[in-house]
């Protein structure tokens, strides 16, 4: 699988069509896909419905699915420094939950930040699926059945 820098999801708002491309999801699509099997794995083994999951495992999700996870990359996202790979897309799912998004698929809580002031870190800052989101997550995740269940790290 390859990711496509900087293209659009396959799910635009308003349309439902899939992308025709099996093998290149967007980052959009990758961070959608996150978060819903994030929430539902939260729902269905701690009970928890409608909370949330913070940013750190939607990000280490996308990571490891764009197979850019390494041990400096998991040592600045455990310990909330910076690093141009988590940056990149923590500040694109940051983006996908701002009101002058043109997503209404992800929902952000917490500090999102602002032109003058950074987001939180993805530690602190919790994210759900919107009910829009859902129907968008479940029909990209039957467009790329391999994403269906978590990718872990490699031991080495």
């Amino acid at each position: 699988m390859r990711f496509v820098e900087g293209r659009r999801p396959s799910f635009p708002l308003g349309d439902p069509k899939m992308s025709t491309d099996v093998n290149n999801p967007s980052l959009d699509d990758l961070l959608l896909m996150a978060v819903f099997l994030h929430e539902s794995r939260a729902q269905l083994f701690q009970g928890r419905k409608g909370f949330g999951v913070n940013g750190r495992p939607i990000v280490k999700q996308a990571l490891l699915w764009l197979d850019q996870w390494d041990a400096p990359i998991e040592k600045s996202l455990y310990e909330d420094e910076s690093h141009p790979a988590i940056d990149r897309v923590y500040h694109r799912l940051i983006s996908m939950c701002r009101p002058s998004s043109d997503s209404d698929l992800i929902w952000g809580n917490g500090v999102l930040g602002n032109e003058t002031s950074p987001p939180a870190p993805p530690t602190y800052v919790v994210f759900n699926v919107t009910e829009l989101g859902r129907t968008h997550a479940a029909r990209l995740l039957s467009r790329y059945p391999c994403l269906r269940s978590f990718k872990e790290a490699s031991k080495e």
